[in-house]
């Protein structure tokens, strides 16, 4: 994905904790060039968001209760087949993080 300079890179924020995605939405909007256009707490409401909002990038927790973060990002690409996602997991080591497409 080239960025137009013009446009911000628009995101999706998936969290189950509520506190995480205001952290993350904070950082976030100081950033000129980039804008939270939808957040979701749940793996069903990411796949609803996406539909709908189309972002540039989702950021996702990968643990989740319910459809998690892995079964989301599965369900993704027949929605958002051009997204980029990043899934990560909080967790000791901070090694555990993971990176997708």
């Amino acid at each position: 994905m080239i960025p137009n300079p013009l446009k911000p890179i628009t995101i999706t924020i998936v969290d189950d904790h509520k506190l995480v995605r205001t952290g993350l939405a904070r950082m976030i909007d100081d950033e000129i060039d980039m804008r939270i256009i939808a957040e979701a707490s749940t793996g069903e409401e990411a796949i609803s968001s996406c539909e709908n909002e189309m972002p540039d990038i989702v950021l996702m927790d990968a643990r989740m209760p319910g459809i998690g973060g892995i079964e989301t990002f599965e369900n993704l690409p027949s929605v958002a087949s051009n997204r980029n996602v990043i899934c990560y997991k909080w967790s000791y080591p901070f090694s555990d993080a993971a990176f997708w497409r």
